[in-house]
């Protein structure tokens, strides 16, 4: 029983003094602000993907005759 009590005081204890578990001491604005940038880079990244993807990135600097873009 002394050692429940004494456990329960410790789980207690780290509620009430913290700890930098995310969640437990971020705000829902912080939590939102977080996953907004999360998508906002997982979006940037499947485009530059899509791009790799059909050959479309950027042309390379290597040679000295570059293709013609447009029309």
């Amino acid at each position: 029983m002394k050692s429940l009590l004494i456990a329960a005081v410790l789980v207690l204890c780290t509620f009430v003094v913290g700890c930098n578990c995310p969640g437990l001491v971020d705000t829902r604005a912080e939590r939102r602000n977080r996953q907004e940038l999360i998508v906002n880079l997982n979006t940037r990244m499947m485009v530059d993907d899509w791009d790799f993807f059909w050959l479309m990135d950027r042309n390379s600097y290597l040679t000295y005759w570059h293709p013609r873009v447009g029309p």
